[in-house]
């Protein structure tokens, strides 16, 4: 981008990505790029500005072509769920071109074999969603499972793959079952109390073998002192 002015402009690269966010990418008359990623793809500008005003060079447009890339900021790799809760499992990832999507299930049913889903299938209470773009070139997919169990607590493999490379995502479902916990507490409820019955009665019965605090003793001790005495007077 070379500018000419007085006072001398600033530069500025803005890029607009398929989104519609203005991003600055560099200061300087050449923009460069190190490790392009999917983010970069979009119209860049060069932008010259001084106090007397500013111009934009003509748009240039960015595609980026590669390997799949998982947004990792925004995935979730561990979903924690009540027995019978629905589970939606999303990632999204970005890739030119249109890469392949596989869930890899683990085993599954009662033949407990190793059941794979592509994108748009379904098996027993499990459903991959259909590949859907949110902006350019990138795109987002769901695993469903229908009133997930005990057993589906594992890791499910997401594979994302074009001609290019491929990408693996590991998510890992835990479910809990509350009724374990709520049995659990109402034991630990009911031996409590037994052993605080049992603690009760204890201490009762040392008290009244030991005669403490019940006066019956004092009495018999005040009558022998009594007896001694009016004996000492005859």
């Amino acid at each position: 981008c070379q500018v000419q002015g007085a006072p001398t402009p600033s530069i500025q690269w803005l890029q607009q990505t398929p989104g519609g966010q203005v991003l600055v990418r560099g200061y300087e008359e050449e923009l460069r790029i190190e490790s392009v990623s999917y983010q970069h793809q979009g119209s860049f500008v060069c932008s010259a500005r001084n106090t007397i005003g500013e111009v934009q060079s003509e748009p240039i447009a960015m595609q980026v072509t590669g390997k799949p890339e998982v947004d990792r900021l925004k995935l979730k790799s561990e979903y924690v769920l009540n027995l019978g809760d629905n589970l939606a499992a999303s990632v999204e990832f970005c890739a030119r071109p249109l890469p392949r999507v596989t869930w890899n299930l683990g085993p599954v049913g009662q033949a407990s074999r190793t059941v794979e889903l592509i994108s748009g299938s379904t098996f027993e209470r499990f459903h991959a969603s259909s590949t859907r773009e949110i902006s350019e070139h990138c795109f987002s997919v769901t695993l469903d499972v229908a009133g997930v169990r005990l057993e589906d607590s594992r890791e499910f493999e997401l594979r994302i793959e074009n001609d290019y490379g491929r990408e693996t995502v590991r998510i890992r479902v835990i479910v809990v079952d509350t009724r374990l916990f709520t049995e659990e507490i109402f034991a630990a409820v009911i031996v409590g109390g037994v052993l605080t019955i049992l603690l009760i009665t204890v201490i009762i019965v040392y008290i009244v073998r030991s005669g403490c605090c019940f006066g019956k003793p004092m009495k018999q001790e005040e009558n022998g002192r009594a007896g001694g005495k009016g004996k000492h007077d005859s």
